[in-house]
């Protein structure tokens, strides 16, 4: 999954682009827990209900990690301290932006047919009675 700058610049028409932009055509994956850090991946620093990530966006560039979201109103806090070898995409929402990106990726497979499987209780046996029954047309994925 990788995508071109112009890509990210399409998906994300209103963010604000900052550092080495060249990072984000080498992200291949995401990540929420900025102790997990990698180099080939995006940080995701999602505000919850006990802490937020934007508080750990200093380790991360300092790890291996090369790329992240921000969001807006934390950006002019942390600017400063953003590393030259690092990529910000800033945005107003970071978990819109996550979605977003997620929407976007999954428009780069249309052939694959998507189906959700919701409710209280059974959804993981289902998940897997599907998974079985629809293995004999093609690969699975959950």
């Amino acid at each position: 999954m990788r995508w071109s700058l112009s890509h990210w610049k399409e998906v994300f028409p209103l963010a604000q682009f900052e550092g080495d932009l060249s990072a984000l055509e080498s992200v291949q994956s995401f990540f929420i827990d900025s102790r997990k850090a990698v180099e080939a991946g995006m940080f995701v620093p999602l505000k919850g209900e006990h802490t937020d990530g934007h508080r750990f966006l200093s380790s991360v560039w300092a790890s291996a990690c090369r790329a992240s979201f921000c969001q807006t109103s934390e950006w002019a806090a942390l600017k400063a301290s953003v590393p030259a070898h690092a990529a910000v995409v800033v945005v107003p929402d970071v978990l819109e932006a996550l979605s977003a990106f997620a929407a976007a990726h999954l428009d780069d497979f249309p052939a694959t047919v998507r189906i959700g499987v919701t409710g209280s209780n059974g959804k993981t046996t289902t998940k897997e009675l599907l998974a079985a029954a629809l293995s004999v047309f093609g690969k699975t994925f959950w």
